[in-house]
């Protein structure tokens, strides 16, 4: 998936692709571990895994005081300062396919007060809270069925959902304030280890877009750009414009095998002046 940010200036439109990113350091906080466990056993294996076919019924578990290679977790603010747990929040993405989540059960008994759940069949988002602080260890968070739906996916535990309607995390309350003093341990902040479940067998690779150029359109003037996209296993691709202004039209022009190309046509009017962001999906 492509970005693309517009923006029309008077009589121009400018098109800036953005094609870097800006990771957040990790700061040794702690090493908490959550993972997603498939069978039932209470911890994850290379059994747990995703089934070629048909639906799986998952649980989420929260170790708060211990990495994934059992080594102890401590509050950098506060050594003495219990990793207790009183809410959590996940994020759950499927990678290399498409996946409809459902049947979400709450199992930490203690947390009665939902976050609210956030789908698409790319991401899940739950989460719940509550005033009772329990003490460090290991927790069933939650239950969740996932059914593939199309590709090949795993799923990942990720640290945000940005394809939901807001911004979620993975995250739990603690009595450990935490970097930014919110008393929220965050995956990719003060912890680091989650296990998913992998695809067992070989992944469908997805395809790759070329990066976009920028554009610059007067207004009342249609402009295009010819966009190109690569698929490693040779399938044909289609593109469509996945959200930006109406002035955007995305068309397919040739679905290839393995290697495609589409159309990107810009066409503001004279009242389409001011900002706007878009994404085009292949």
């Amino acid at each position: 998936m492509g970005h693309g940010y517009f923006r029309v200036v008077r009589a121009f439109l400018f098109l800036a692709v953005l094609l870097g990113s800006t990771a957040v350091q990790p700061t040794p906080t702690a090493a908490q571990y959550m993972y997603l466990d498939a069978n039932g056993d209470g911890v994850h294996t290379d059994a747990d895994v995703v089934p070629v076919n048909g639906t799986v019924t998952f649980d989420v578990w929260l170790v708060t005081d211990r990495g994934r290679d059992g080594q102890p977790a401590t509050c950098a603010q506060d050594p003495q300062s219990p990793m207790t747990v009183n809410s959590y929040e996940f994020v759950l993405r499927a990678v290399n396919g498409r996946m409809a989540w459902t049947d979400f059960t709450n199992r930490l008994e203690s947390a009665t007060t939902s976050f609210g759940e956030d789908v698409s069949d790319r991401e899940y988002h739950n989460g719940m809270g509550g005033g009772t602080i329990l003490p460090a260890g290991r927790y069933r968070l939650a239950s969740v069925a996932a059914t593939v739906l199309r590709g090949t996916p795993e799923i990942q535990i990720v640290d945000h959902g940005p394809t939901l309607s807001g911004y979620q995390i993975t995250s739990f309350g603690c009595q450990c304030l935490g970097v930014d003093f919110d008393n929220t341990m965050k995956l990719g902040q003060e912890w680091q280890d989650a296990d998913g479940l992998p695809w067992p067998g070989v992944p469908n690779v997805g395809p790759t877009l070329d990066p976009i150029a920028d554009m610059t359109v007067s207004e009342a003037v249609e402009q295009s750009q010819a966009i190109h996209a690569s698929d490693p296993e040779g399938d044909p691709l289609g593109f469509t414009r996945l959200s930006g202004p109406s002035f955007m039209t995305v068309a397919t022009t040739d679905s290839g095998t393995g290697v495609a190309t589409a159309t990107i046509s810009l066409a503001p009017n004279y009242f389409h002046a001011g900002n706007y962001t878009a994404s085009v999906q292949v």
